[in-house]
């Protein structure tokens, strides 16, 4: 104790006027309690603003009450023996994913729902969708494809995708006028963990200490992930080419064109000539060339001048042809006439 009071004693404040001293201290900490409860109370308050606004976003005048069912068997649209059309719909609030689930839609079915609309989804957005479903002895064995979808967003707007199948057994997702949704070129190359260099006119050389036009995109990524085709096309060029180091070019179109540089390697199989596919591996990331860290540059150009490949706009793959377009639409009305009536019923 003696010690304790020598140790005190050592603060004038405390010497000469203990009570002001231990009042101050008091005070501090009902000042901090204060704080941290105004604080809790300010985030309590936001969380139920959050939670009561988040559902008073308007929404399409189609979109069904709460209590109605969320999805309707269609046994009166067979497609063949065992197999029928199932309409189900939902209004995305929190996520595409959830309202997905909530409509009884499977990973594979919100997956293509996604591809159709995915980039464009906003609370209060509604969906509405005929699938594929096959039945055994009235049981439900497996969900197919979506068939039909119908989306309308929060300002009124309704866009339609309608799955065609052509003569050649070729499958896709078309606009009702039959554009493919599907764009023809990947977003991306490569699975990459961030960009390390843009796409400029004037950029600093990390390696020739000067600057000069960077006229492609680096995406970095551990040595050795794979690099996929952007598009079909024809290889011009796979083999070492100066500051690319090994490098492969791709011709897609008549205007068209792709390059891939510093790859660790060449994919077996990838020459002058080789047809490749969209999403085929062509080769892996490396640094070869002038680089100072594993990554790939990636260029876009367009008869021959680079583009930036985050903003150039790319073609969607390939329409119906003209021969087909009359089936199509026909296909297509049936669908919509289908996917309508289904949403007139499931709202009575």
């Amino acid at each position: 104790m003696k010690r304790v009071k020598n140790y005190l004693g050592t603060f004038p404040l405390i010497q000469n006027r203990p009570l002001q001293f231990f009042s101050m201290i008091f005070f501090g900490l009902m000042l901090i309690m204060g704080i941290y409860i105004i604080n809790n109370s300010n985030n309590n308050n936001q969380a139920n603003i959050a939670s009561t606004t988040e559902f008073s976003v308007s929404l399409p005048e189609f979109t069904q009450p709460t209590d109605a069912p969320t999805t309707t068997k269609v046994k009166s649209i067979p497609v063949k023996n065992g197999t029928y059309y199932q309409y189900t719909g939902a209004t995305i609030y929190h996520s595409f994913y959830r309202a997905g689930k909530k409509a009884g839609l499977n990973y594979h079915q919100i997956h293509q729902l996604a591809q159709m609309f995915g980039e464009t989804v906003r609370p209060g957005d509604h969906f509405s969708v005929l699938y594929q479903t096959t039945y055994k002895n009235d049981k439900k064995i497996s969900k197919g494809n979506i068939v039909a979808a119908e989306f309308t967003d929060n300002h009124g707007q309704t866009r339609h995708v309608f799955r065609y199948t052509d003569p050649h057994g070729h499958a896709g997702y078309y606009t009702l006028n039959g554009q493919n949704i599907k764009p023809a070129f990947l977003k991306y190359p490569v699975k990459f963990t961030r960009i390390s260099s843009r796409f400029s006119l004037h950029r600093y050389h990390p390696i020739l200490h000067r600057y000069r036009a960077h006229l492609g995109v680096d995406l970095a990524a551990p040595m050795g992930t794979p690099i996929h085709a952007a598009s079909d096309g024809v290889i011009i060029l796979a083999g070492r080419d100066h500051g690319y180091g090994n490098a492969v070019f791709i011709k897609h179109s008549y205007k068209l064109s792709t390059r891939y540089g510093h790859m660790h390697r060449i994919a077996k199989g990838i020459h002058i000539g080789t047809h490749v596919h969209k999403g085929q591996v062509i080769g892996y990331v490396g640094k070869s060339g002038l680089a100072t860290g594993p990554h790939l540059h990636y260029e876009v150009r367009v008869f021959g001048i680079a583009r930036n490949p985050l903003t150039v706009k790319l073609p969607h793959a390939k329409a119906i042809t003209k021969k087909q377009l009359p089936a199509f639409k026909r296909h297509a009305r049936h669908l919509m006439a289908q996917l309508q009536a289904e949403q007139q019923h499931s709202w009575a």
